[in-house]
């Protein structure tokens, strides 16, 4: 496997969203949730708002994540892998590299706590659990901070 991960930029975006749009609408069906819906034009906003990374194998994007800060934190989002590349540490160098891009005193991330290979990646990241919150009668929303580099 030779893997690169670099900064997304526009003209990735259609391939990022066809790639998340696969990867959650596989989550949404196997942990019976409902699926994200977010838009190409959405996208577009992330893309303005956000440090965006893919990881790039073969010359396909086969994973990616945003990130951006908010009151002295990089919040992280949207850490996916194609699921053929599930679990081989795709998913750990992505967190690491975006990491890399923001030097801040706090990391944050949400996940959905029955997807237990994401809250994996993150809790092998240094990851904590802070707080969750019940979003139906079996999901819960699992919130995790990591201490980051003082400035």
């Amino acid at each position: 496997m030779f893997l690169i991960i670099l900064k997304a930029n526009k003209d990735d975006e259609r391939d990022i969203f066809e790639l998340q749009k696969l990867v959650f609408e596989q989550e949404s069906d196997k942990f019976g949730i409902s699926p994200l819906k977010q838009t190409l034009a959405q996208i577009h906003a992330d893309f303005q708002k956000c440090t965006v990374l893919k990881a790039i194998e073969n010359d396909k994007i086969v994973g990616s994540v945003r990130a951006y800060l908010s009151n002295g934190a990089a919040h992280i989002e949207k850490l996916f892998v194609h699921p053929d590349k599930k679990n081989i540490g795709i998913e750990n160098e992505l967190l690491r590299q975006i990491e890399k891009c923001f030097k801040v005193q706090r990391y944050e991330v949400e996940v959905i706590d029955k997807d237990k290979s994401d809250l994996k990646v993150y809790q092998q990241a240094g990851y904590k659990i802070y707080s969750a919150k019940d979003i139906s009668e079996d999901v819960m929303i699992v919130y995790l901070e990591k201490r980051g580099m003082t400035k």
